[in-house]
Order: C-alpha cells, then sequence, then structure tokens
C-alpha cells in the first residue's frame, strides 16, 4: 500500500517522519499496524477514514503526547464525537472532522483513539449497530432498510458487522427481544 501524498503533507505538518522501518519499531506502533491490518480487511466506508487516522499515527508514532487519565474531555473532542452521532450515517473525512474540530488530523486521531480507546471508524460502527439495535426492537423495517438507514453500504455488510460486535446476527437478536 503506497501512502498518499496528502496524508504525507500533513503528517510532515506535525513532526518529523521515520526514515527507516526500524524506527517504527515500538510497542505502540506495533498496536498501531494490527488495527490498520485489521482495518484494511474490514474494507467499508468507513475503513478509509480509519486508515487515514492510523496511518497518520504510524508515522508520528515516536511523538509523544500526554493524556492524563480522568482528565475532562476538551471541547473540541467533544464536538468531534457529537459530530460522529450526527453524522453516523453519512460518509464523513478525516480531514473533514479535523477542520470542524480545529485541530490537525493527526491530533484528531490520536486523541480520539487515547480518550475512546477505539478509532474513529469503529466507533462510527458501534453507533450504527447501536441504531440498527434500536430499529430492530421497534419497527417494522426489513434487514436491508435497516443497513441501509444505519449508514451500511448493504444487507450482508450489516450483518457481518452487527455479528462481529454483539456476537450474534441481526435476526437473532430480533428474535431474542421480542420473548
Amino acid at each position: 500500500m503506497k501512502l498518499r501524498d496528502p496524508l504525507l503533507e500533513r503528517a510532515r505538518e506535525y513532526g518529523a517522519l521515520p526514515r527507516m522501518p526500524g524506527e517504527l519499531a515500538t510497542s505502540a506502533a506495533a498496536m498501531l499496524c494490527e488495527l490498520l491490518h485489521r482495518e484494511l480487511h474490514e474494507n467499508d466506508d468507513l475503513s478509509a477514514l480509519s486508515v487515514d487516522g492510523l496511518s497518520l499515527q504510524l508515522l508520528l508514532a515516536g511523538a509523544k503526547e500526554p493524556m492524563w487519565p480522568g482528565a475532562p474531555i476538551a471541547a473540541w473532542l467533544r464536538r468531534t464525537r457529537e459530530m460522529l452521532h450526527e453524522e453516523s450515517a453519512s460518509r464523513i473525512t478525516l480531514a473533514e472532522l479535523a477542520r470542524c474540530a480545529g485541530r490537525h488530523p493527526v491530533q484528531v486521531c490520536r486523541q480520539f483513539h487515547r480518550r475512546f480507546q477505539c478509532t474513529i471508524g469503529e466507533y462510527v460502527r458501534r453507533l450504527r449497530v447501536e441504531r440498527a439495535q434500536s430499529l430492530l426492537t421497534s419497527s417494522e423495517l426489513d434487514l436491508a432498510e435497516i443497513a441501509l438507514a444505519c449508514g451500511f453500504s448493504d444487507q450482508s455488510h450489516f450483518t457481518r458487522t452487527f455479528r462481529r460486535l454483539t456476537g450474534m446476527p441481526p435476526r437473532q437478536f430480533q428474535k431474542q427481544i421480542a420473548r
């Protein structure tokens, strides 16, 4: 996979890029590589958002940003999370999130991951599944309609993601709720 020039330019704005592959040999880089690998296999409409963020974090894995446990959530990070809640069914890019937050994309994805312990793409997938659970319990829509209403590209993608996050397919969830 070749990184796009705009992504490299954004990373350069934030700090020095590694010159050799060995410079990424940290536990944080290994974890980011694992998340990136998983995201590349997910391959849905949120993958580009997550891949951009993880790539930026990986490129700048050596730069430290302090994060104190229990510290209040910064206002810009709260706005970012609210925007994701409002736009969870639509496509949004890291550049758009960063612009709305008034922060550099690296800072957005790093701080989001540190605060919420998941990538932005995974967070949105969880929001979509939560909305789908609500629709499965309270509507007469069929699975394809629920999938589209929640931002999934098709029913099979919806079913796969729902099963991965809840441990059961949507129909089984619906049957358990009906009992």
